[in-house]
């Protein structure tokens, strides 16, 4: 196979206009046009009157929305490091991350940040279905996001 075409066509991880890798934590967050361009004006639906700047209620939905879903994905390994990796690198899993944790933004939006609550019944429903089903799909070859091994 000749060399170009055995390279992928960018360097990943790569950010675009919906979702954005952070290099400290290693993992992707999505960006406000993700939501957006899911349907989510959350700028809008902030109070005009509100104390906290809508960029600071964006970024955080978007992080927990991150957070939520990489500490799912971590919750099926000890070796979260390559799992990170493994997402990170390899692009077919790059937008089912972006899916996973739009689905998971709009959880959060809709009901609440349920892993900040003490009530048991609360944690249990913190990630979005629809997310979980998103992150068991596998792709050929690689398998799914949520199993990366052990390293020996």
């Amino acid at each position: 196979m000749p060399e170009e075409l055995e390279k992928p066509c960018r360097e990943y991880p790569y950010d675009d206009d919906y979702m954005v890798f952070d290099p400290i934590f290693h993992r992707y967050v999505l960006t406000e046009a993700a939501l957006t361009h899911a349907g989510i004006n959350l700028r809008a639906r902030i109070a005009r009157d509100s104390t906290v700047s809508p960029e600071a209620v964006i970024r955080d939905v978007c992080e927990s929305a991150s957070d939520a879903i990489y500490g799912y994905i971590h919750s099926f390994n000890l070796d979260t490091v390559a799992q990170d990796i493994a997402i990170a690198k390899i692009p077919p899993f790059r937008p089912i991350i972006q899916k996973a944790m739009l689905y998971q933004a709009k959880h959060i939006i809709f009901n609440g940040n349920l892993y900040l609550s003490t009530d048991e019944k609360d944690l249990a429903n913190a990630i979005n279905r629809q997310a979980i089903q998103e992150l068991g799909r596998s792709v050929l070859v690689y398998g799914t996001i949520l199993y990366a091994g052990v390293r020996p």
